[in-house]
Protein backbone atom coordinates (compact mmCIF):
# COMPACT_ATOMS: atom_id res chain seq x y z
CA UNK A 1 0.00 0.00 0.00
CA UNK A 2 1.09 3.56 -0.54
CA UNK A 3 1.51 3.79 3.24
CA UNK A 4 3.68 1.44 3.75
CA UNK A 5 5.91 2.78 0.90
CA UNK A 6 5.90 6.02 2.31
CA UNK A 7 7.39 4.34 5.98
CA UNK A 8 9.53 2.23 4.49
CA UNK A 9 11.00 5.60 2.37
CA UNK A 10 10.71 7.67 5.67
CA UNK A 11 12.85 4.81 7.60
CA UNK A 12 15.42 4.16 4.21
CA UNK A 13 16.00 8.03 4.73
CA UNK A 14 16.60 7.63 8.80
CA UNK A 15 18.51 4.94 8.37
CA UNK A 16 20.81 6.96 5.50
CA UNK A 17 20.51 10.08 8.06
CA UNK A 18 21.54 8.28 11.28
CA UNK A 19 24.95 6.71 8.94
CA UNK A 20 25.80 10.02 7.89
CA UNK A 21 25.58 11.71 11.56
CA UNK A 22 27.21 8.88 13.56
CA UNK A 23 30.59 9.77 13.40
CA UNK A 24 29.58 12.74 14.63
CA UNK A 25 28.17 11.86 17.04
CA UNK A 26 31.14 9.63 18.53
CA UNK A 27 33.56 12.35 17.83
CA UNK A 28 31.35 14.50 19.85
CA UNK A 29 31.48 11.98 22.52
CA UNK A 30 34.98 11.19 22.00
CA UNK A 31 37.62 12.14 25.18
CA UNK A 32 40.09 13.59 22.24
CA UNK A 33 37.04 16.19 21.12
CA UNK A 34 39.11 19.57 20.43
CA UNK A 35 42.35 17.63 20.15
CA UNK A 36 45.12 18.64 17.31
CA UNK A 37 48.35 17.27 15.83
CA UNK A 38 51.67 19.14 16.97
CA UNK A 39 53.74 19.52 13.77
CA UNK A 40 57.13 18.21 15.79
CA UNK A 41 55.97 14.65 17.37
CA UNK A 42 52.67 14.38 15.44
CA UNK A 43 51.08 13.30 18.99
CA UNK A 44 47.82 14.32 20.27
CA UNK A 45 47.19 17.03 22.85
CA UNK A 46 44.11 18.05 24.47
CA UNK A 47 42.86 21.40 24.04
CA UNK A 48 39.49 20.82 26.55
CA UNK A 49 39.74 19.85 30.22
CA UNK A 50 35.87 18.86 32.52
CA UNK A 51 35.30 21.93 33.93
CA UNK A 52 34.52 20.52 36.78
CA UNK A 53 38.03 18.61 37.24
CA UNK A 54 39.79 19.65 40.21
CA UNK A 55 43.17 20.29 39.59
CA UNK A 56 45.99 20.90 41.92
CA UNK A 57 49.53 22.75 41.48
CA UNK A 58 49.95 25.57 38.93
CA UNK A 59 51.67 23.36 36.09
CA UNK A 60 49.88 22.73 32.73
CA UNK A 61 47.06 21.22 33.22
CA UNK A 62 47.36 19.36 29.95
CA UNK A 63 50.26 17.11 30.61
CA UNK A 64 52.08 18.42 27.80
CA UNK A 65 55.31 19.01 29.89
CA UNK A 66 55.03 16.41 32.74
CA UNK A 67 53.16 13.41 33.99
CA UNK A 68 50.84 12.04 36.81
CA UNK A 69 52.84 10.91 39.77
CA UNK A 70 50.29 10.65 41.83
CA UNK A 71 50.68 7.01 42.71
CA UNK A 72 54.51 7.16 42.75
CA UNK A 73 53.96 10.08 45.61
CA UNK A 74 51.86 7.73 47.70
CA UNK A 75 54.11 4.97 47.12
CA UNK A 76 56.87 7.01 49.05
CA UNK A 77 54.70 8.36 52.04
CA UNK A 78 53.61 4.64 52.22
CA UNK A 79 56.94 4.19 52.82
CA UNK A 80 57.29 5.78 55.47
CA UNK A 81 53.80 4.64 57.11
CA UNK A 82 54.85 0.67 57.30
CA UNK A 83 58.38 1.61 58.96
CA UNK A 84 56.60 4.50 61.39
CA UNK A 85 54.05 1.90 62.39
CA UNK A 86 56.71 -0.57 63.53
CA UNK A 87 58.44 1.63 65.20
CA UNK A 88 55.77 2.68 67.40
CA UNK A 89 54.64 -0.88 68.06
CA UNK A 90 58.11 -1.21 69.66
CA UNK A 91 58.23 2.05 71.20
CA UNK A 92 54.94 1.15 73.35
CA UNK A 93 56.20 -1.48 75.28
CA UNK A 94 60.18 -0.32 75.14
CA UNK A 95 58.97 3.11 76.73
CA UNK A 96 56.05 2.28 78.60
CA UNK A 97 55.76 -1.42 79.77
CA UNK A 98 59.62 -2.72 80.19
CA UNK A 99 60.79 -2.14 83.64
CA UNK A 100 62.15 1.42 84.47
CA UNK A 101 65.93 2.09 84.59
CA UNK A 102 67.64 1.24 87.63
CA UNK A 103 69.46 4.46 88.93
CA UNK A 104 71.57 2.30 91.95
CA UNK A 105 71.85 6.01 93.56
CA UNK A 106 74.14 7.19 90.80
CA UNK A 107 73.96 10.80 89.86
CA UNK A 108 74.82 9.77 85.70
CA UNK A 109 71.67 6.70 86.12
CA UNK A 110 69.40 9.23 87.22
CA UNK A 111 69.85 11.11 84.42
CA UNK A 112 69.85 8.71 82.00
CA UNK A 113 66.84 7.28 83.29
CA UNK A 114 65.20 11.26 83.05
CA UNK A 115 66.67 11.12 79.97
CA UNK A 116 64.75 8.04 78.59
CA UNK A 117 61.29 8.45 79.86
CA UNK A 118 61.60 11.87 77.58
CA UNK A 119 63.06 10.45 74.78
CA UNK A 120 60.02 7.71 75.12
CA UNK A 121 57.62 10.17 74.92
CA UNK A 122 59.03 12.05 72.48
CA UNK A 123 59.46 9.19 70.20
CA UNK A 124 56.51 7.80 70.03
CA UNK A 125 54.89 11.24 69.33
CA UNK A 126 56.75 11.68 66.40
CA UNK A 127 56.45 8.58 65.12
CA UNK A 128 52.47 9.18 65.46
CA UNK A 129 52.99 12.74 63.50
CA UNK A 130 54.93 11.02 61.04
CA UNK A 131 52.20 8.76 60.41
CA UNK A 132 49.21 11.13 60.38
CA UNK A 133 51.28 13.71 58.21
CA UNK A 134 51.85 10.92 55.84
CA UNK A 135 48.01 9.46 55.82
CA UNK A 136 46.32 12.41 55.20
CA UNK A 137 49.03 13.29 51.74
CA UNK A 138 47.99 9.96 50.93
CA UNK A 139 44.34 10.69 51.34
CA UNK A 140 44.64 14.19 49.35
CA UNK A 141 46.54 12.63 46.42
CA UNK A 142 43.86 10.17 46.13
CA UNK A 143 40.70 12.62 46.33
CA UNK A 144 42.56 15.61 44.42
CA UNK A 145 43.77 15.02 40.86
CA UNK A 146 47.11 16.55 40.29
CA UNK A 147 48.46 18.41 37.52
CA UNK A 148 51.00 16.86 35.72
CA UNK A 149 54.57 17.08 36.68
CA UNK A 150 58.08 16.86 35.79
CA UNK A 151 59.39 14.39 38.09
CA UNK A 152 57.43 12.75 41.42
CA UNK A 153 60.03 15.08 43.64
CA UNK A 154 58.96 18.31 41.51
CA UNK A 155 55.58 17.05 42.15
CA UNK A 156 55.93 16.63 45.79
CA UNK A 157 57.70 20.04 46.14
CA UNK A 158 55.32 21.87 44.37
CA UNK A 159 52.00 20.83 45.87
CA UNK A 160 53.41 18.76 49.37
CA UNK A 161 56.14 19.40 50.47
CA UNK A 162 55.24 20.89 53.85
CA UNK A 163 53.43 17.04 54.37
CA UNK A 164 56.71 15.13 52.99
CA UNK A 165 59.35 16.95 54.89
CA UNK A 166 57.25 16.60 57.90
CA UNK A 167 57.02 13.37 57.56
CA UNK A 168 60.35 12.76 56.88
CA UNK A 169 61.58 15.26 59.98
CA UNK A 170 59.32 13.37 62.73
CA UNK A 171 60.07 9.90 61.34
CA UNK A 172 63.88 10.30 61.73
CA UNK A 173 63.50 11.85 64.41
CA UNK A 174 61.37 8.91 66.33
CA UNK A 175 63.97 6.48 64.79
CA UNK A 176 66.97 8.47 66.83
CA UNK A 177 65.16 8.70 69.76
CA UNK A 178 64.24 5.14 69.70
CA UNK A 179 67.88 4.12 68.90
CA UNK A 180 68.94 6.38 71.93
CA UNK A 181 66.66 4.88 74.29
CA UNK A 182 68.30 1.30 73.07
CA UNK A 183 71.69 2.88 74.25
CA UNK A 184 70.58 3.75 77.35
CA UNK A 185 68.93 0.89 78.38
CA UNK A 186 71.87 -0.94 77.23
CA UNK A 187 74.32 1.32 79.24
CA UNK A 188 71.96 1.02 82.59
CA UNK A 189 70.60 -2.68 82.83
CA UNK A 190 73.28 -5.36 81.38
CA UNK A 191 76.35 -6.42 82.62
CA UNK A 192 79.33 -3.63 83.89
CA UNK A 193 81.41 -6.04 81.41
CA UNK A 194 79.10 -5.65 78.60
CA UNK A 195 77.14 -2.70 78.79
CA UNK A 196 79.54 0.31 77.58
CA UNK A 197 80.62 -1.83 74.41
CA UNK A 198 77.02 -2.30 73.94
CA UNK A 199 75.85 0.96 74.55
CA UNK A 200 78.34 1.93 72.02
CA UNK A 201 77.22 -0.32 69.18
CA UNK A 202 74.24 1.53 69.47
CA UNK A 203 75.98 4.91 69.78
CA UNK A 204 77.78 3.49 65.96
CA UNK A 205 74.26 3.11 64.89
CA UNK A 206 72.94 6.14 66.18
CA UNK A 207 75.73 8.11 64.04
CA UNK A 208 75.49 6.07 61.04
CA UNK A 209 72.00 6.59 60.50
CA UNK A 210 72.06 10.32 60.95
CA UNK A 211 74.88 10.14 58.42
CA UNK A 212 72.99 8.23 56.21
CA UNK A 213 69.81 10.51 56.35
CA UNK A 214 72.33 13.79 55.52
CA UNK A 215 73.66 11.91 52.46
CA UNK A 216 69.76 11.13 51.12
CA UNK A 217 68.81 15.01 51.84
CA UNK A 218 71.69 16.37 49.95
CA UNK A 219 71.26 14.13 47.39
CA UNK A 220 67.74 15.38 46.46
CA UNK A 221 66.06 14.77 43.04
CA UNK A 222 69.95 13.93 41.82
CA UNK A 223 69.36 16.96 39.46
CA UNK A 224 69.96 19.75 42.02
CA UNK A 225 66.42 19.74 43.62
CA UNK A 226 66.50 18.99 46.94
CA UNK A 227 64.54 20.23 50.02
CA UNK A 228 67.76 20.80 52.65
CA UNK A 229 71.67 19.37 53.13
CA UNK A 230 71.28 18.07 56.51
CA UNK A 231 68.98 16.66 58.74
CA UNK A 232 69.35 19.82 60.53
CA UNK A 233 68.42 22.36 57.56
CA UNK A 234 65.47 19.97 57.08
CA UNK A 235 64.09 20.37 60.24
CA UNK A 236 65.04 23.95 59.50
CA UNK A 237 62.80 23.86 56.38
CA UNK A 238 60.28 22.33 58.19
CA UNK A 239 59.85 24.76 60.61
CA UNK A 240 60.03 27.65 57.97
CA UNK A 241 57.34 25.81 55.54
CA UNK A 242 55.13 24.96 59.03
CA UNK A 243 55.22 28.81 60.15
CA UNK A 244 54.22 29.77 56.53
CA UNK A 245 51.16 27.65 56.41
CA UNK A 246 49.85 28.43 60.18
CA UNK A 247 50.04 32.32 58.88
CA UNK A 248 48.23 31.84 55.53
CA UNK A 249 45.95 28.97 56.72
CA UNK A 250 45.22 31.27 60.01
CA UNK A 251 44.88 27.76 62.33
CA UNK A 252 44.07 28.92 65.71
CA UNK A 253 45.00 24.84 66.31
CA UNK A 254 48.17 24.50 64.54
CA UNK A 255 49.27 28.04 66.62
CA UNK A 256 48.17 26.90 69.75
CA UNK A 257 49.75 23.14 69.49
CA UNK A 258 53.48 25.23 68.60
CA UNK A 259 52.82 27.04 71.80
CA UNK A 260 52.02 23.87 73.95
CA UNK A 261 54.74 22.27 72.70
CA UNK A 262 57.31 25.48 73.21
CA UNK A 263 56.23 25.74 76.68
CA UNK A 264 56.11 21.95 77.76
CA UNK A 265 59.23 21.30 75.87
CA UNK A 266 60.77 24.19 77.73
CA UNK A 267 59.78 22.89 81.03
CA UNK A 268 61.24 19.36 79.91
CA UNK A 269 64.52 20.63 79.28
CA UNK A 270 64.39 22.27 82.67
CA UNK A 271 63.26 19.35 84.90
CA UNK A 272 65.58 16.72 83.12
CA UNK A 273 68.61 19.15 84.28
CA UNK A 274 67.23 20.02 87.75
CA UNK A 275 68.97 17.90 90.66
CA UNK A 276 65.34 17.96 92.55
CA UNK A 277 63.52 16.79 90.01
CA UNK A 278 65.58 13.85 89.75
CA UNK A 279 65.74 13.03 93.56
CA UNK A 280 62.02 13.17 93.57
CA UNK A 281 61.91 10.64 90.39
CA UNK A 282 64.52 8.34 92.79
CA UNK A 283 62.38 8.52 96.18
CA UNK A 284 59.71 8.01 94.08
CA UNK A 285 60.49 4.69 93.00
Amino acid sequence: TKTNRSIMKISYVAALLGLHLAPTFAFARSPFVGTKKTSNNNSIIKSSIPPLLNIRGGADPLGVSGADYSDAAKALFGNIVGPASMLTGGLVPLGFLAAPLPDDGKKWKQKARCLYMALSVASLLNELLAIMYATVATNKLTEVASAPAASVFALIQRDYELPWVATNVHFMLGLIGFCAMIMLRALCIFPISLNSALAGMALSALVGMISIINGGVAQGDGRGSRHGGTIVSLGARYVTLLTKNIYQRKSPLAAVSIVLFVIFGIQTIQNLMSAETQEKLRLSS
